[in-house]
């Protein structure tokens, strides 16, 4: 391993990848995304590695169905959620539309996936479910 020099590195993510035609940085290249590549190589080298994004959000998808509610949002989306509050419009979708937001694939693939993540509970007949569910494992 390198000495640290003190130095930061800085990842630059979150760019149009439009010759990608998907976010180049979470791409799999020999079964890990590209960014963590990049990642790994600064760490060996720099005190600090920041990684500078594009978005304004990052969005779960599963099964097709865009997560907001689990989605990280960076603090100058706060502009567009107050002015969509001032307008009445209370629904993340509209949020999603009016921002730049990089969508995340969730999938049995990634070592953190659990079938029941995005469970949707809105009423006690789902709650019992999830419930009875549960008790089976």
């Amino acid at each position: 391993m390198t000495e640290k020099t003190g130095i930061t590195g800085i990842v630059l993510s979150g760019g149009k990848s439009s010759r990608m035609g998907e976010e180049k940085g979470l791409a799999v290249f020999n079964g890990r995304p590209l960014i963590k590549y990049a990642i790994e190589i600064l760490e060996n080298v720099c005190d600090e590695v920041l990684i500078s994004a594009n978005q304004q959000a990052a969005i779960p998808v599963y099964q097709g169905y865009p997560e907001p509610l689990c989605g990280i949002y960076a603090t100058n989306t706060l502009w567009y959620m107050n002015d969509l509050i001032s307008k009445r419009q209370y629904k993340m979708m509209d949020l999603l539309d009016a921002i730049y937001c990089v969508k995340v694939e969730i999938n049995h693939t990634l070592p953190f996936f659990m079938e029941d993540m995005f469970l949707n509970i809105n009423t006690g007949k789902d709650l019992k479910t999830a419930e009875t569910g549960r008790n089976k494992r």
